[in-house]
């Protein structure tokens, strides 16, 4: 007599479980999986970042092309009536980013500021308070304040206080034209990475070394070699500026006067970035600075 087998039976029939051997063995091939893939992700991800700095970075060469076509020259660094400028809380200190926003898309910002009043002062507390994503780089949004500028303009090829008479693009109180500029916007520094100690950034609003620097220190690289941030290692001296620094690995994106993104490594050759954070190829003085234009 045949046994033939029922729906039922076949359903309710027991399944033989895995072994212990076939279970160590499902476990090793997920983690060699995962070991795998891991480091790709992250790769992507530092990737994709990287990206994001140099599209908002290309926005904001935009942004001072539109600028310099409609007002004939390139936005000042910082303005204030005393020189030279002292990095604190005190002072006029309306700076380039203030002077971008309607090219930028932040019309609706731009007519929260007071043009009458510090940019310390109480009438601009709201949007000194208010963040700026356009000015932040993906990679070191998380180590720094909401209001932080990880850009900052190029005032100068060396480690001088800013004032009027520094020899880069963005220095204090006077925009710089297009006939200035003679080695062309291709080989000059406009726009750099930087990072900042939280406890010494005065905002994206602020005219001082929260958003300029100068190119005088090796990429990503404080006075006391801290790759980290160039803030943490700087003097109190509040005349000292400081240099550019990133969270790529690697190196660090600078905004060329073309309106392109280069990636320069760290440890390259830094005579060659000072060259190119001169406006003009006329050597500087013996004390550092150009003569007044």
């Amino acid at each position: 007599m045949s046994h033939v087998r029922t729906p039922e039976m076949i359903r309710f029939a027991p399944r033989r479980a895995l072994t212990l051997p076939e279970v160590v063995v499902v476990i090793l091939a997920v983690t060699i999986l995962l070991t795998l893939a891991i480091p790709t992700i992250l790769s992507m991800r530092a990737s994709s970042r990287r990206t994001t700095c140099e599209y908002r970075l290309v926005q904001i060469g935009v942004a001072m092309a539109e600028y310099q076509l409609a007002n004939r020259h390139y936005p000042a660094g910082t303005i204030d009536s005393k020189t030279p400028i002292q990095n604190v809380a005190e002072g006029y200190h309306h700076n380039w980013i203030i002077a971008l926003l309607a090219d930028l898309d932040q019309q609706a910002l731009a007519d929260q500021v007071d043009p009458d009043a510090s940019v310390y002062a109480a009438a601009n507390a709201v949007p000194r308070e208010t963040p700026l994503p356009i000015v932040r780089c993906p990679s070191a949004a998380s180590n720094s304040l909401p209001t932080t500028s990880n850009y900052a303009a190029i005032y100068s090829s060396l480690e001088l206080p800013i004032d009027e008479q520094n020899d880069g693009m963005f220095f204090q109180n006077r925009g710089v034209t297009s006939e200035e500029i003679t080695d062309g916007l291709e080989y000059t520094l406009f726009v750099g990475e930087k990072l900042s100690d939280p406890q010494q950034d005065l905002g994206w609003i602020s005219g001082t070394r929260s958003t300029i620097r100068n190119v005088d220190h090796p990429l990503g690289i404080g006075p006391q070699g801290n790759p980290d941030s160039v803030d943490a290692s700087s003097p109190q001296d509040p005349l000292w500026v400081g240099g550019l620094a990133s969270r790529h690995a690697g190196g660090v994106n600078l905004l060329l006067g073309s309106g392109r993104v280069r990636f320069f490594a760290t440890g390259g050759d830094q005579a060659v970035l000072q060259q190119m954070a001169r406006r003009s190829s006329e050597p500087p003085s013996d004390d550092g600075n150009e003569g007044v234009n």
